[in-house]
């Protein structure tokens, strides 16, 4: 769910917390629906999934419904890739060899030019 909305993340902490109980009185709500301000069309047949006070944390985080969606939305976007801290790791590592790398092939390139001038 996280890969495939545009927001990622972001739509899902907002879907999990744009739940209303009334919604504004331009909006017809059809029969078992339910107002979400960050829905598209701002109907949706999924109940509010989470509630204030319903986990408790062992570090003793209140558990709030803004704490909850914020730790579903993190979850969801590491079980969506859960390799890419490694990815981003050895990448970093990758651009460093090929910096120094590039260092050392200019110095035998200059050491080169140096002793054996090119001919004009």
């Amino acid at each position: 769910m996280v890969k495939a909305r545009e927001g990622g993340p972001d739509y899902v902490y907002s879907l999990m917390t744009g739940f209303k109980d009334t919604p504004p009185a331009d909006i017809t709500m059809a029969k078992g629906m339910y107002y979400d301000e960050y829905f598209p069309g701002r109907q949706i047949a999924m109940p509010p999934p989470l509630q204030d006070g319903r986990v408790t944390y062992a570090d003793g985080t209140k558990a709030t419904l803004q704490q909850e969606a914020r730790d579903v939305a993190t979850f969801l976007a590491w079980a969506a890739e859960p390799k890419l801290e490694d990815r981003h790791r050895i990448g970093a590592r990758v651009v460093i060899f090929l910096l120094a790398f590039s260092g050392v092939m200019y110095g035998v390139k200059r050491k080169n030019l140096g002793e054996n001038p090119p001919l004009n």
